[in-house]
This record gives C-alpha cells, sequence and structure tokens, in this order.
C-alpha cells in the first residue's frame, strides 16, 4: 500500500524542488536565490514563471490551508486530552476556544516578525517536549529491560506474581484447607459451581 502523504512530498520535493533550481539558473538569472531569506514570497514568485500562475498559486494557497487547519486539528485533539484528562467527548465552547486561542497566537506571531518568528517560537515551545521525550524514551528503555528480566527468570509462575508482601495471608491460604470439612466446603462453594458454569 503506498503512502499518499509521502509520495506527494517525494514528487513535491523532485519536480518543484528541482524544477525551481533549474529555472533559477537557467531561465531566472538567480532570481529566486535572492529570495532565499523569504520562503513565503519564494514559493509564489516561482510560481509565477509558470503559465496559469494565479490558479496554480490558488491551489497552493488552499493547499496551505488545509494542512493548517489538519494540523490545528491535531494540536486542538491533544490539548483536549490533556485538559480533559483524556475525556472521550470534550464540550464544543472547548475546542473553540483552543482554536481560537491558536489562531490569535499564530496571527500575532506573523504580524510581529513574519515566518521568522513563527518558526522561532515552535522551536522554543518545542524543546520542553524534547526533554519530555527523552525521558519518556528512557521509560521506554527501562520497561523493556525489566520485561526482559521477567520473562527470563527461571522462576515458577506463582512466584513470580509475589513480591513477598502479606506473607502471613499467603501461608494462612495455603495451609486452609488441612481438614476434610474444609476441603468438602471448597468442592461445594468453588469446584461444583466452576464446573456447572463450564458445562
Amino acid at each position: 500500500m503506498v503512502n499518499v502523504p509521502s509520495l506527494f512530498i517525494f514528487l513535491w520535493m523532485t519536480v518543484f524542488g528541482n524544477g525551481a533550481i533549474w529555472m533559477d539558473r537557467n531561465v531566472l538569472g538567480g532570481t529566486l536565490s535572492k529570495l532565499v531569506n523569504e520562503p513565503d514570497i519564494l514559493l509564489f514568485a516561482f510560481f509565477e514563471s509558470f503559465p496559469m500562475a494565479k490558479a496554480i498559486c490558488v491551489m497552493a494557497i488552499t493547499m496551505i490551508a488545509i494542512f493548517f487547519v489538519t494540523s490545528a486539528d491535531s494540536g486542538i485533539l491533544v490539548m483536549n486530552s490533556i485538559s480533559t484528562s483524556n475525556h472521550p467527548h470534550s464540550p464544543k465552547w472547548q475546542n473553540v476556544f483552543w482554536g481560537v486561542l491558536m489562531a490569535v497566537i499564530t496571527m500575532a506571531l506573523i504580524s510581529a516578525g513574519g515566518l521568522k518568528s513563527l518558526q522561532t517560537m515552535t522551536l522554543i515551545s518545542a524543546l520542553p517536549f524534547g526533554i519530555i521525550m527523552f525521558i519518556l524514551c528512557l521509560c521506554l528503555f527501562k520497561g523493556l529491560r525489566t520485561d526482559e528480566l521477567y520473562n527470563s527468570a527461571h522462576m515458577p509462575y506463582g512466584s513470580r506474581n509475589w513480591n513477598g508482601e502479606h506473607w502471613k495471608l499467603r501461608l494462612q491460604q495455603i495451609v486452609t484447607f488441612h481438614q476434610k470439612s474444609d476441603i468438602k466446603r471448597f468442592f461445594k462453594e468453588k469446584v461444583e459451581p466452576a464446573f456447572a458454569e463450564l458445562q
């Protein structure tokens, strides 16, 4: 099965990326290279060299809008899960609140310093999550090592699930059925109902 997003990114980078480099060197005389520090203008300047440039620019804006809406929807879903302790149904006003907050912060950053300030803020805000991801990786490694030690230990099954606590209660349960009446009661209360249910 083909991964459509990966295929699209591959085609975009190879077709448009190599096309932009070739056109900048052979047709546009380095015009695109001068805009390398302004990526929000560079894309549309490249599209202007194509026929039907306006239609291509509209298509690009539509794709960018879909990308932002999809990313924002994922972010709203994560923030809702965190703020409601992973409740399956969050209130509608909360979805609107997170969406409006994200839009306001994004527009404020773009108006303050353009795309560069938005990218810088993204990197700064991602740093704490990077530390959290590193801790999660360490915990995963520790859990996998514990699981490997647990499965490789040559111990009886019943001993694996006992950590030494409540040893008096376990000992009492082991030596409880030492009389015939106790055994009969156990068969009547436990074994017979179990076999009846099995039947």
